[in-house]
């Protein structure tokens, strides 16, 4: 009763006192303190709660507080004006301390987003204690400074006493996570010691709501302390796990953990369920956990999975040491909630290397990229890991009715880990709430003996077997449901729905395995079965599947198919799809690797000649050889990511004379699948039918002219051979020519092939005779094809034969046309350009200067500078519109790309220009042009926007008005901000109107002038909406040497590019690395940033660039270098002209020829090389044949 009357006489003010012997509760001013003996342990609030609502925090302290005691209980309500809340605090005495519930009445929807309760503590308090962790309090400082902690779900927290201070020990009974922290000085220096409840943000209905209970004990003798704190740990911990012998579950930090003595076998999240709800995938590992402990070998677990509103009960129960069952029951609150699919199952150590499946076994990949599933199994074997070192085997079945699709799959880069799940699709069939039964029962069982595996294995296949398979030897053949499956040594060869059919009718495919066709299995001998299979009612036929095993390494398979009525067949495929495990594969014309990638369905060959192909062994798996007859096309394919296999397929395609199918019975497919388990056999059947010999004993001819024969055989004996064959021929002596193949000649066989009949005066044109590159993606198809015409012309002599004379041309060709796509179909084939030194197609890129005159006389144009002068002539030229289409026309033949308007003038002052635009629109070739911007006002933008205009250059070199008007003497300053306004409405505009063209590129030529202004430049070229930032360090010629840029200016642009970097970062507008090439090889005394890079590396621009002046003098590159003239030439005729190829072939190796001549005398390589102005473009090229994998192919 002394505490009690010294506390109760501090203050005259009403209060409230609860006393437990040495310590004791003194309510006042909606302050709830806490004391022992004579001195107060907490500070300021003392035990408080408070909420997050609308982002402000509401304590305890704001409410209005109703006190009472009755029975040695206090009693404190909390109401809140302002928030539909009431708090029931109930406070009773417990041994060596008090227990502390609080209910939340909340009186109508409101959202809060954390609740806390908890106790300020005194400042002196110096140690605190979280589960097993502990350690120091930090020095207080002017922020809330939070605690560190490992396990913020541990049920036990405290603080270590010392002095006067008692050790307080508090053990939460609810939910809630441990925050530790220390509160800011200048608001209260206390220690913070609470529980928190994040409510996900979710709206709190109208209920009572038991959210807190605690129990905190105090005591000052150290030993009853810390027993009593291991004890509570102790307490906590055995509620959470549950064992039997070696085997023990358990919860830790709301991850379900299975061991094995100690060792423990899951990973990651442990045992895991997971829901898809509306396209999006949610999982347990997120989900709020309450436990319950039956006894020693069984809880339940209920878990919350706000936001959906989802409730699931699992019951997990230790059937003996090696076993425990583990039930989940779903309960949905919601009528309309759509739960399509429902898993489960344990998340494995990357220990375990090798898993099982119902007759199944195999070997996890090494690597942890995609999801990837290894076995997916229907039945009730069960599914599983085998024994790795100490961690013993895991089988994972259904058990009883509770029946689900399982599955093994391999975790990706962020979950390294092996993964066994249960799959349940429940569409719109919802769990009852009522319904006592569960949804999954699984049983999970550990088995340390490995040979117990092995003989569950060899069971379960031998069931199977027995009841629809057929086996000789190693050779197993089973039907798993909609799947014909092929084994070998208990070993599976297919994947996905193996052996299979494939109709398309009317453009819709109807498939064997994917449609719920009926297999009916007639099983005629061990070796021998026959499948009837019904596709009605998806489409009128079925087929009889005649299946019959030979000598143990080979399957007979006939199909014969009945059609109900007539209907329109386009295709028909038969095969089987390979595990993923297979990298090789080959046919009758060569081999190659399959991509490594499983991304879209494409053919890694196709060959019409072929009547075997297949897969060389791998991995443990033998080869497996597909023979199909004459009248089929084989495919060899690589799948999507879903099927994830390679397929093997004989095709059938018809044409409209042939695609009506009458009513009838027919042979549908006759072949053969063979296992080979040595290489050599598979080596034997490509040699014996290769589309070209090897070389042999002959004489050998490459080219139709001494230049390319001899850069492919590599010696000057051209001349020699030629007229070795005159004098033979002039002898009567029987002559042997091979024309050897190769990727520099193989486009032009058909010329070579008539140049050397015409050295044994055989007449023949073969002009007609050319192969097609184009479409790419038949490129190899067309070659073969091309090979035949010939071969059938050589075919009426027996002196020239067409012989292989480059190993990598197939491989170059396959790949080449495997990689084709929509968008790069053309620059792949310009590519193919550059290493077999032969312009297929046009350029990427041509640039007509349309007219010399300029609006302005920026001091760093070459032409306009006000230091130099032009005769009048210059001035006046221009390309007119009559030659404009002619040359346009010739540009749409050779497939260009695009037409960039640009040169020694400003586009838009050509009256025609418009015209232009148009017509090459028309013609189906991009746009953009170069402009200073001064006469891009409303009615051009609009014009350049509605006709599609790909991409406009916008030369601006100043940051301010000021510096443009330095820069720019012919304009007024006043002019630089028409110029940003023009810009602006050009993208407003093109915004409205909801197009992503014209693309906006800004372009700055950097000198000495301006190299201070690069951040106003960029932050203008943001402001209004521009795509492209393009800082340019100026190449300089004679006249314009005073702008080189010095030492300082470099070291400013250097230091102001990062700053442009930050500023752009999270915006729109992107920065182009030209400048950064040019700073990583700037010669500060030339000025020259390219120098020798090109000269080493070769330039491409011969199959990729083309500029046209207005005085039609064709220049190979942006610097005049004259390859012909269109006053003598058309554009088509000069780009296919001998001189043409001749300056390619010398551009690309520029370092040998570097000082050949062009046409006009101008060197190949000069000084304005070491500063090139289309170093981007052959950049990208050279970056292309890196990203294609295509730089092995350049010699």
């Amino acid at each position: 009763m002394l505490l009690k009357n010294i506390l109760m006489a501090r203050s005259k003010r009403k209060k409230w006192f609860l006393e437990n012997t040495d310590m004791a509760l003194l309510c006042v001013d909606q302050c709830l303190n806490l004391f022992y003996k004579n001195n107060e342990i907490t500070n300021d609030l003392g035990l408080y709660s408070s909420f997050l609502i609308n982002g402000s925090w509401v304590d305890s302290h704001r409410g209005i507080w109703q006190i009472q005691i009755k029975n040695d209980v206090l009693y404190i309500t909390v109401d809140w004006q302002q928030y539909p809340l009431r708090q029931l605090w109930q406070i009773r005495k417990i041994k060596q301390g008090f227990n502390w519930t609080v209910y939340t009445d909340i009186k109508e929807e409101i959202l809060i987003q954390k609740m806390q309760s908890g106790m300020m503590l005194n400042e002196q308090y110096e140690r605190w204690f979280n589960g097993i962790e502990e350690g120091n309090f930090p020095d207080f400082c002017d922020s809330w400074c939070d605690i560190f902690l490992q396990d913020i779900n541990s049920k036990v927290c405290g603080v270590s006493g010392h002095g006067y201070l008692p050790d307080i020990i508090c053990q939460n009974l609810r939910d809630g996570q441990v925050l530790i922290q220390n509160m800011p000085q200048n608001l209260s220096r206390s220690r913070l010691l609470h529980i928190e409840i994040n409510t996900n943000s979710e709206v709190q209905k109208p209920n009572r709501y038991k959210h807190f209970s605690m129990d905190f004990f105090i005591s000052k003798d150290k030993e009853k302390s810390i027993k009593l704190k291991d004890d509570k740990i102790k307490q906590s911990l055995m509620s959470k796990y549950i064992e039997e012998g070696k085997l023990k579950v358990v919860l830790d930090n709301f991850k379900i953990k299975v061991y094995w003595q100690d060792l423990e076998l899951t990973a990651n999240h442990g045992l895991h369920s997971a829901l898809f709800v509306n396209n999006e995938w949610y999982d347990s590992s997120k989900c709020k956990i309450n436990i319950e402990k039956i006894n020693q070998n069984c809880f339940y677990l209920k878990l919350n999975w706000q936001p959906l509103p989802v409730e699931q009960i699992w019951q997990i129960t230790i059937k003996d040491e090696n076993s425990f069952m583990w039930q989940v029951k779903t309960l949905v609150n919601e009528n309309n909630l759509d739960i399509k699919t429902q898993t489960l199952g344990l998340i494995l150590n990357a220990e375990y290397k090798e898993w099982f499946g119902a007759y199944e076994q195999g070997v996890f990949p090494e690597e942890f990229k995609d999801w990837l599933p290894v076995i997916k199994d229907g039945s009730n074997a069960g599914v599983g890991v085998k024994k790795s070192g100490h961690y013993p085997a895991v089988m994972f079945k259904n058990n009883c009715a509770a029946h689900s699709e399982l599955i093994v799959q391999n975790g990706d880069s962020n979950y390294q880990s092996r993964f066994i799940q249960a799959i349940k699709n429940t569409k719109s069939e919802q769990p009852e709430k009522e319904d006592s039964n569960y949804d999954f029962s699984q049983e999970i069982t550990l088995i340390e003996d490995s040979e117990q595996i092995v003989k569950h294995l060899e069971k379960k296949m031998d069931e199977i077997i027995m009841q629809r398979g057929i086996e000789q030897g190693n050779l197993r053949l089973l039907v798993d449901g909609q799947k014909l499956r092929i084994f070998w040594k208990n070993k599976e060869l297919t994947t996905n729905i193996g052996m299979h059919t494939a109709i398309s009718s009317n453009h819709q495919w109807y498939y064997s395995g994917y449609l719920k066709v009926d297999w009916q299995v007639n099983k005629i001998s061990n070796d021998h079965f026959k499948i009837t299979l019904n596709f009605e009612p998806f489409f009128p036929a079925s087929q009889i599947w005649d299946l019959k095993l030979a000598g143990g390494k080979a399957i007979n398979w006939n199909i014969m198919m009945q059609l109900k009525k007539t209907v329109s067949i386009e295709e028909r495929k038969t095969g089987l799809i390979l595990r993923p495990e297979y990298k090789r594969w080959f046919n009758s014309f060569e081999q190659g690797l399959f991509p490594e990638a499983f991304t879209i369905w494409h053919d890694v060959i196709r060959n019409r000649d072929g009547d075997v192909f297949g897969v060389f062994p791998e991995d443990g798996r033998p080869a497996v050889m597909f023979t199909v007859d004459g009248n089929h096309l084989s495919l060899i394919q690589n799948s999507d990511k879903n099927v994830n296999g390679r397929a093997l397929q004989a095709q059938i395609l018809e044409i409209d004379e042939t695609k009506q199918y009458q009513a009838r019975e027919f042979e549908f497919f006759k072949g053969k699948i063979e296992i080979i388990e040595s290489e050599k056999e598979i080596d034997r059947f490509v040699d014996e039918s290769k589309p070209l010999v090897l070389k042999e004993e002959a004489i050998y001819i490459y080219g139709d002219s001494e230049e390319l024969s001899d850069r492919i055989a590599g010696v000057c004996e051209f001349a020699d051979k030629i007229e070795k064959i005159k004098n033979l021929r002039g002898q009567n002596k029987g002559i042997k020519i091979k024309i050897g193949v190769s990727r520099y000649n193989f486009f032009k066989l058909n010329e070579i092939v008539q140049f050397v009949l015409e050295l044994l005066d055989i007449r023949i044109d073969l002009r007609s005779l050319k192969l097609s590159a184009m479409p790419l993606k038949k490129l190899r198809r067309n070659f073969i094809e091309y090979l035949t015409e010939l071969r059938l012309v050589l075919a009426k002599t027996q002196d020239i034969e067409l012989v292989l004379a480059d190993s990598l041309l197939f491989e170059l060709i396959t790949s080449i046309y495997t990689q084709v796509g929509i968008e790069n179909e053309r620059q792949l084939l310009r590519l193919l350009g550059v290493i077999c030194e032969h312009a297929f197609i046009g350029p990427q890129i041509v640039v007509i200067d349309p007219y010399h005159q300029c609006n302005a006389n920026c001091v760093h144009c070459w032409v306009h500078t006000p230091k130099v002068t032009h005769a009048k002539g210059f001035y006046d030229e221009k390309l007119e519109f009559e030659q404009f289409k002619k040359i346009c026309d010739d540009l749409s033949d050779l497939m260009v790309d695009k037409i960039i308007f640009q040169g020694d003038g400003e586009p838009l002052l050509h009256r025609d220009f418009f015209k232009m635009l148009e017509y090459a629109r028309k013609k189906g070739i991009q746009c953009a042009f170069f402009t200073n911007g001064i006469l891009l006002d409303k009615d051009i933008a609009q014009r350049v926007v509605n006709l599609g205009i790909n991409e406009i250059f916008c030369s601006l070199p100043a940051g301010t008005a000021k510096a443009y008007g330095q820069i720019n003497a012919k304009q007024k300053k006043e002019v630089f901000a028409k110029i940003l306004d023009n810009l602006k409405y050009l993208t407003s505009f093109r915004k409205k109107m909801s197009k992503i063209s014209p693309r906006l590129v800004m372009t700055h030529v950097i000198h000495t002038e301006n190299a201070h202004e690069l951040l106003e430049m960029a932050k203008n070229d943001v402001d209004i909406d521009a795509d492209v930032a393009r800082f340019y360090l100026i190449r300089l010629d004679d006249n314009i040497q005073f702008l080189k840029l010095k030492k300082k200016d470099i070291e400013t642009i250097k230091a102001t590019l990062p700053k442009i970097k930050e500023y752009i970062k999270g915006k729109r507008i992107q920065l182009l690395d030209t400048t950064e090439f040019q700073l990583a090889h700037f010669e500060q005394e030339s000025g020259a940033w390219s120098k020798d890079i090109f000269k080493n590396q070769g330039c491409t621009l011969g199959w990729n660039f083309s500029l046209i002046p207005a005085s039609g003098a064709i220049s190979f590159c942006c610097h005049l270098r004259t390859v012909g003239y269109l006053k003598e030439k058309s554009f088509k005729e000069i780009w296919s002209s001998d001189e043409y190829r001749r300056f390619r072939y010398q551009a690309k190796f520029l370092n040998k020829y570097k000082d050949a001549k062009f046409i006009n005398g101008t060197p190949l390589f000069d000084e304005y090389c070491e500063h090139c102005d289309t170093h981007q473009v052959i950049r990208d090229v050279w970056g292309q044949f890196e990203l294609y994998g295509l730089k092995k192919y350049l010699l």
